[in-house]
């Protein structure tokens, strides 16, 4: 769209009929602050002044007003219209406004939080669960052991007066003992919280939002990243959240492998290789894992990144399980290939 010098609208066009509802017939001729909100007009009066006095101004994001009243987020881009001199020497004329609607991307970008406090969330229940997890199975097998000692020593008392102090002790042990185990027992459901219910979810939409959360924030100077999505994926019936820590994490930890080399690629490639079943994989071409960490991958504490804990692998692990599916880790001479195989929802 274009002004006058005064801020009349001289110029519309159809780009600015729809982001506007205005025809050209009854917007030609009419002052700016017909699509300026009231709070708005004074910050808009002081852009116009900057555009004359310094020159063209590009990204400026404010409010602008539809013809039913409705308030919209925008970015503009104006620059001053002058006749022929030199810099600001000219006598400005005018100004030409670009002006991009900027709601679909704010949108987009409160999803795109909210996604990700989901995952901090899903990430630390998982880890915590793990943790949980592995200390209980660890308290389980003294308990089991101790049960079994404490039996030993009621078949060794069989002879003994029922009224022995030692037939006591024994009952007490072998009932605080059941109590613990119990503990266990309930700690066990505790540290594998279920997710949401399953839903047939776009297997490749779930990916690329993963892809980009994990991308975020990372120095891509020489990286290049290759998203390769079959449309032939379809659906698979999945937690979103848990999936897409999964997916994260495999492409954060590909990107950490890859380092600071001068040639640093990740590949992430889904497929449907049969009608039951979709496949994804996320290559990088870093250095390889270490054959002492290869062979215990997937437990939990075990890690090959100098200052890890060693928790993201096995989490990515038992989602991949716990969604009747596996993951596994392909290696050849040139990087490496982490494999995750899930059952497809659209099966024939």
């Amino acid at each position: 769209m274009g002004l006058d010098a005064q801020g009349v609208i001289s110029f519309w066009n159809p780009g600015a009929t729809r982001l506007f509802g205005y025809e050209e017939a009854e917007i030609l001729g009419q002052p700016i602050s017909r699509l300026i909100p009231p709070a708005q007009r004074e910050e808009a009066q002081a852009l116009l002044r900057r555009v004359a006095e310094t020159g063209p101004v590009s990204g400026y994001e404010t409010l602008r007003m539809r013809k039913d009243g409705a308030q919209i987020e925008v970015a503009m881009s104006v620059s001053p219209i002058r006749l022929p001199g030199t810099g600001t020497a000219g006598r400005l004329i005018g100004y030409a406004a670009i002006i991009r609607d900027n709601s679909e991307r704010r949108v987009a970008e409160q999803r795109m939080r909210e996604l990700q406090a989901e995952l901090l969330q899903a990430s630390r229940l998982s880890a915590l669960g793990e943790v949980a997890a592995t200390i209980i199975h660890e308290v389980n097998q003294p308990l089991a052991a101790i049960s079994n000692y404490l039996g030993v020593m009621e078949h060794a008392l069989r002879g003994t007066a029922p009224d022995d102090p030692i037939r006591a002790v024994l009952a007490h042990t072998a009932a605080q003992v059941e109590r613990a185990v119990t503990v266990v027992r309930r700690l066990r459901g505790l540290a594998m919280p279920m997710g949401a219910e399953p839903m047939p979810e776009a297997f490749n939409l779930a990916v690329a939002e993963a892809a980009e959360m994990a991308l975020a924030g990372l120095d891509r100077t020489g990286l290049n990243v290759t998203l390769d999505l079959s449309p032939a994926v379809g659906l698979v019936r999945m937690d979103r959240v848990q999936v897409t820590q999964l997916v994260v994490n495999l492409v954060r930890n590909a990107a950490e492998a890859i380092g600071g080399g001068a040639r640093r690629e990740i590949r992430i490639a889904t497929a449907r290789p049969r009608p039951d079943g979709v496949e994804l994989r996320v290559y990088d071409n870093g250095p390889g894992l270490p054959q002492a960490v290869r062979a215990r991958l997937f437990q939990p504490f075990v890690t090959g990144k100098p200052g890890g804990i060693g928790l993201g692998l096995a989490i990515c692990h038992r989602i991949a399980h716990d969604h009747a599916g596996t993951l596994d880790l392909q290696e050849g001479e040139d990087g490496t290939c982490f494999l995750l195989a899930l059952p497809a929802a659209d099966a024939a």
